[in-house]
């Protein structure tokens, strides 16, 4: 296992950088956003690339969170951008732009979304896909939302229970659960219920991602996702993707990435309370005392089958940026984890799947303060004892 220190955005990031000729604008907003005449041609917009392309700024563009077959087109359009930065004018534009299969209008779009945005997807092309609507009838609709402005920390079940006690007073028939749960999750605020925010400070949790991961043994996988919830901050702070079933080795290792991420050498480990999700594990007793050694209390709870990936869910919903969650196949074994043949990524290694979905989902890969061997010996016993459980 690597030690945490080296956990760097240079380890975890493809970066693409343009030549020494190739410069970016420094200002990044638009003095016009180009009209188009009724022949469908763009003007104005030209004019516009051409005042506020700026020629002192290299660029440097971290490609993770496009996906890898997508990658090679990205490159080629920023190949083209820069150059039609370096030499502004319609008719370059005009030869770029079929270079790339596209029309000039296109061309000229695809240049102020770059020089606007800043963000390599918005030049990917292709598409994600995006939480369908869920359709139900209006009152049933204001049911569910007189139930989640009532129970505002509540979990998905009770608020089900709630709108369907609410619909049969008055006669009325609900959809299904599951059409009733895909509602809550898109239409509520994206927070932990107390049920969940009570197991701990930091809360690790499991579910599955459907990102197809190359296994020599199988067929493309769907990898376990091993997170960290910060409670406080409603947020994932840490995620290992791993094949196969929740073992303590893997809590162990999401563990020493979240120290990594987030302590710092002149407090050490923030004493708080860590939520674990119980395994039936010969090492579960090793790394409960391991934490609580460091001065953190642990919180054990024991998820159903079906009840992992609640705290993940409740903040991503079963969707986020294109990547659907599968909590349900937590405990699946491999052949029903084996990736669907028309799924939305090609099969990529685990590394590549990792940086795919902590670029996606927002978590940072920057570590924190440096540790140093003197900055806190609790924290680097912690870290030692975590290592060890690791390795197995």
């Amino acid at each position: 296992m690597a030690p945490v220190n080296k956990l760097t955005a240079q380890n975890s990031r493809e970066v693409v950088r343009a030549s020494d000729a190739c410069r970016w604008p420094r200002n990044s907003g638009p003095k016009a956003d180009g009209l188009k005449n009724s022949e469908g041609d763009t003007y104005g917009l030209e004019e516009s690339l051409e005042q506020t392309m700026n020629k002192d700024q290299p660029y440097s563009v971290d490609l993770s969170g496009i996906e890898p077959e997508r990658r090679g087109e990205v490159r080629r359009r920023l190949n083209a951008l820069a150059e039609y930065e370096l030499s502004p004018g319609r008719e370059n534009a005009e030869r770029l732009a079929a270079s790339l299969g596209l029309g000039a209008a296109q061309f000229y779009n695809l240049a102020r979304a770059w020089r606007t945005l800043r963000d390599p997807a918005a030049i990917a092309g292709g598409s994600r896909p995006r939480n369908r609507q869920v359709q139900i009838e209006a009152i049933q609709a204001k049911l569910l939302d007189d139930a989640m402005s009532s129970l505002p920390d509540g979990m998905p079940e009770q608020l089900i229970h709630k709108a369907e006690q609410q619909a049969r007073t008055g006669g009325i028939t609900m959809p299904s659960s599951d059409k009733m749960k895909r509602y809550i999750h898109a239409n509520r605020i994206r927070k932990l219920p107390t049920q969940l925010a009570k197991l701990g400070d930091w809360i690790v949790d499991h579910t599955v991602v459907e990102i197809p991961v190359v296994n020599r043994e199988t067929a493309p996988q769907r990898p376990l996702a091993t997170a960290v919830i910060d409670s406080r901050l409603n947020s994932i702070i840490a995620v290992d993707l791993s094949l196969g079933l929740p073992s303590v080795p893997k809590i162990a290792a999401v563990l020493i990435r979240a120290i990594g991420l987030h302590s710092d050498e002149n407090v050490g480990f923030p004493k708080i309370a860590v939520g674990l999700p119980f395994l039936n594990d010969q090492r579960w007793a090793e790394l409960v005392t391991s934490v609580a050694a460091a001065g953190s209390s642990v919180v054990e709870y024991t998820p159903g089958a079906y009840e992992h990936g609640r705290c993940v869910e409740a903040l991503l919903g079963l969707r986020h940026e294109g990547i659907r969650l599968r909590p349900r196949l937590v405990l699946a074994p491999p052949t029903r984890r084996v990736s669907p043949a028309n799924g939305m990524f090609n099969a990529v290694s685990l590394v590549e799947a990792e940086r795919l979905l902590r670029k996606r989902f927002g978590i940072s890969d920057k570590p924190g303060s440096k540790l140093s061997e003197q900055s806190d010996g609790v924290l680097h016993a912690l870290l030692a004892n975590l290592r060890e459980i690791a390795k197995h």
